[in-house]
């Protein structure tokens, strides 16, 4: 298909043939979604800052939570009784088993013995051996499980891109009219569901 007399052809051609032709009245149009949509953009980035820098704080708070268990050791299992519980899980609509073990943990830090009970969601049995991760002011103050300083992390890492990308989507609306033409149609039709 050609060019006749200056104009396409086509579904296209149509389109942009419309849209030259009422210009007077969609440029208005495109002008105020414009603007509706840095609107949005800004409050969305202000507030959604807000809601991130929490989970920003809780991040850093699990990244610190066992910071001062600096030092390591083994410890060994004594006296473990486990326990089964159903609990209805609604979700798969069954019941499931609930096991949780507590037991003595017997260890040994500068030859001094330490003896704590301890309960774990983990299966355990008498004489397996665990790892500490203990506080060296405090031997008998351990953690069995330093996952909270790799939830932290990421925590911090996600909450961080969030924040990076609100911000970039909201200058970029600034800069450029057909990304806050976008944001606008959105926030409109948020708005009208």
């Amino acid at each position: 298909m050609g060019i006749k007399g200056g104009n396409q052809q086509g579904f296209i051609g149509t389109a942009l043939n419309d849209i030259k032709n009422n210009n007077s009245v969609l440029q208005p149009v495109y002008d105020t979604t414009a603007s509706i949509g840095i609107i949005y953009n800004l409050v969305y980035a202000f507030f959604g800052t807000i809601f991130m820098c929490i989970f920003l704080f809780i991040g850093v708070w699990l990244l610190y939570l066992n910071s001062d268990k600096t030092e390591t050791t083994t410890g060994i299992y004594k006296d473990v009784k486990c326990t089964e519980n159903k609990i209805y899980d609604s979700s798969k609509k069954t019941d499931v088993i609930d096991k949780s073990c507590t037991g003595t943990i017997e260890f040994s830090v500068n030859g001094k013995d330490y003896k704590k009970l301890h309960q774990t969601k983990d299966v355990v049995t008498n004489g397996e051996n665990v790892k500490l991760y203990y506080n060296p002011n405090n031997p008998n103050d351990f953690v069995t499980d330093t996952s909270s300083y790799y939830i932290g992390l990421i925590i911090i890492i996600v909450s961080v891109c969030v924040i990076v990308i609100m911000w970039i989507w909201t200058i970029l609306s600034f800069i450029y009219k057909p990304v806050a033409a976008a944001s606008g149609v959105g926030a409109i039709g948020d708005a009208l569901t």
